[in-house]
C-alpha cells in the first residue's frame, strides 16, 4: 500500500496563514495610503496612479549631498549649487525619490496616521538606489538617525529605525539600533534656513559609549525617512566619526 505523505507543521501553517490573509482582504481590502483606492495586494500600497507619480533620484543626485540636479545643472554632479559649501562630514548620500507629492503624503501617513506599510515602499525604493550608486557594497553596517526620546513616546516608533531595519535586511547587512542617541530636542527643520539647522544641530548627537567598539573602524550606512538641508545627517555623522567610525555614507528614503 502506498503511503500518504503527512503534511509537514510548517506547511499547514503557510496554508492556514494564506487563508487568514485571503479573508483579512475581502474583508478589510488594501487601500492606495495616498488617496484610499482599492488595491490588488497589501504589497503594493500605492495604487498605480500615485506610484506613477513618484520622481525617482538614485544615481541621478549630487554625489555629495544626493539631492536631485537644479534645473540646468549637469546630471550627477560631483557637487551641486546646494551643498558646493558645505562641509559635510558624511562621505556620500543617497536619495531615493523626491519629497513632493505621493511620497510626501506617504511619510506623513507613517508618521502621523501610523501606516507604517509605507516605510517598505521606501525601503525598495531606496535599497534600489543604493545598489545602483554602488554604496550598498562600500558599508559593513546600517544604523538610524534617532528621533528624540520623547518624540518617539509620542509617536510610538521611530520611522528611520524601522527604515534601517528593512534596509539591512534587503541589503543583507547587519542592522544596529541605538547606536547614537540626542542629546536635546530640535525645533521642527523645515522652517530654518540651512545655516541656522547647521547650528542648532552642531552637537545634538552622541554615541553611546558601550556601542562605541561596534563603530570603530566600521564603514557605516546611516539612514533617515527625510534628508532637505543635511543639516541632521551631518551632526549625526560626525558623531559616528568621532566614535571611530572609518566612514559614514547616508541613505534616506526622501530629499
Amino acid at each position: 500500500m502506498e503511503r500518504r505523505a503527512i503534511p509537514r507543521f510548517t506547511e499547514v501553517a503557510e496554508f492556514a496563514s494564506g487563508i487568514g490573509n485571503d479573508l483579512l482582504d475581502l474583508i478589510f481590502p488594501a487601500l492606495c495610503i495616498v488617496c484610499d483606492q482599492e488595491l490588488p495586494t497589501a504589497q503594493m500600497v500605492l495604487c498605480p496612479l500615485c506610484r506613477a507619480s513618484v520622481v525617482r533620484i538614485g544615481r541621478r543626485g549630487c554625489r555629495k549631498c544626493g539631492a536631485e540636479p537644479l534645473p540646468g545643472s549637469s546630471p550627477r554632479p560631483a557637487r551641486c549649487r546646494r551643498c558646493a559649501r558645505r562641509n559635510f562630514a558624511f562621505q556620500r548620500a543617497v536619495m531615493a525619490t523626491c519629497y513632493s507629492g505621493s511620497i510626501r503624503e506617504l511619510v506623513l501617513a507613517v508618521k502621523f496616521r501610523r501606516r507604517r506599510e509605507g516605510l517598505h515602499f521606501l525601503a525598495r525604493e531606496l535599497a534600489r538606489a543604493l545598489r545602483e550608486t554602488s554604496v550598498a557594497n562600500r558599508v559593513g553596517l546600517v544604523t538610524a538617525v534617532p528621533l528624540h526620546p520623547l518624540r518617539r513616546l509620542v509617536r510610538g516608533f521611530d520611522q528611520a529605525d524601522l527604515l534601517a531595519r528593512l534596509i539591512a535586511r534587503q541589503l543583507g547587512l547587519p542592522h544596529r539600533g541605538g547606536m547614537l542617541r540626542r542629546t536635546r530636542m530640535t525645533s521642527a527643520q523645515a522652517e530654518a534656513d540651512p545655516a541656522s539647522r547647521a547650528g542648532r544641530m552642531e552637537g545634538a548627537f552622541r554615541a553611546r559609549w558601550f556601542r562605541r567598539r561596534r563603530i570603530r573602524g566600521r564603514s557605516v550606512l546611516l539612514v533617515d525617512d527625510v534628508m532637505s538641508t543635511g543639516a541632521t545627517a551631518d551632526a549625526a555623522a560626525r558623531a559616528l566619526l568621532l566614535a571611530g567610525a572609518k566612514k559614514v555614507y547616508v541613505a534616506s528614503g526622501a530629499s
